[in-house]
């Protein structure tokens, strides 16, 4: 360190330089180097460092220096591992490629050695293994025997449930078919019940005595003859509707003169009714409704055809 010292701003020699020297002749070289480092405010004896600061003075005691820490093992475990994807992630390291390679290398020796380490401590586990599985071949005759004769019951098994799924299956559909029988006894008897009583209604078939009280109670109901028509014609539909529901079938081909027979009778009792109607200007309404019903037994043509007729 160079210290500097300032002289007494007191002169030394109160002697006045000679007339015949020049006042510059007395400033030598060292004056001029105290000079330049004089303070702006003169103090006796005062000494300056002008040395650069110590790598161990308290100004570099703080390292702040973004130095890189060691690259985690749990990023070479990832299985979509890839060198390229990898390093893309170390662009804010503050390392050196240099440095990153020699990094890279130490690890590499690194694993080298801990998988040495892991075979030769489990060496003679392995070699042990290796013993207990020689002469394993009786054993491995006797595994290959009881998995032969488990196949075959389970063949057994196999040929005896497919056997029951057969006839499951056949009784399902026996059951089915059963059930669609007696649906279709069920319309059929359905379809007798309305054939009967639309005889009995429109007259074709002798009444009874226990029918005629039947017949009772419904008229009650139907006040007068177009409510009776329009009861006759409800039946007619619905009895056409069970047949259209069952399709062909041998009892309905044993029914086809008295299902004739009620069409013609209901259709002559719908003409009287739709004529009467029409001699009636005031009963527009029930010309309107005598038609409705020919539509709903089909018969809209006939309908027409007496509109027609005089």
């Amino acid at each position: 360190m160079s210290k500097f010292y300032l002289p007494s701003s007191t002169p030394a020699s109160t002697t006045s330089p000679s007339p015949l020297q020049s006042p510059t002749s007395l400033i030598t070289p060292t004056a001029v180097s105290n000079l330049r480092h004089l303070p702006t405010a003169s103090h006796n004896n005062t000494y300056y460092d002008s040395s650069p600061p110590s790598p161990s003075s308290d100004r570099y005691d703080e390292d702040d220096l973004p130095y890189p820490t060691p690259l985690p093992r749990s990023a070479f475990l990832d299985p979509a591992f890839t060198p390229e994807t990898y390093l893309s992630t170390l662009r804010n390291r503050h390392q050196t490629l240099e440095d990153l390679r020699t990094e890279l290398r130490d690890r590499v020796r690194d694993l080298g050695k801990e998988l040495f380490d892991l075979v030769n401590g489990e060496y003679e586990d392995l070699m042990g293994v290796g013993m207990m599985l020689s002469g394993g071949e009786e054993k491995v005759e006797g595994v290959r025997v009881g998995v032969l004769g488990f196949g075959r019951e389970v063949e057994g098994l196999r040929g005896v449930v497919n056997g029951r799924k057969e006839e499951v299956g056949r009784l399902l559909g026996e059951r089915r078919r059963v059930r669609g029988e007696v649906a279709v006894g069920r319309r059929l008897l359905e379809v007798e019940e309305r054939v009967g009583e639309l005889e009995r209604r429109l007259g074709i078939r002798a009444t009874e005595e226990g029918e005629e009280d039947e017949e009772e109670e419904e008229g009650e109901g139907e006040d007068d003859g177009l409510g009776r028509l329009r009861g006759n014609v409800r039946l007619f539909g619905q009895m056409r509707g069970l047949m259209e529901s069952v399709g062909e079938h041998p009892f309905f081909e044993a029914q086809v003169r008295r299902i004739k027979m009620i069409r013609d009778a209901l259709l002559l009792d719908l003409g009287a009714a739709l004529r009467t109607a029409r001699k009636d200007e005031g009963q527009k309404t029930t010309v309107l409704e005598v038609i409705r019903m020919y539509r709903d037994i089909g018969e809209a043509a006939e309908a027409v055809r007496v509109l027609k007729s005089k």
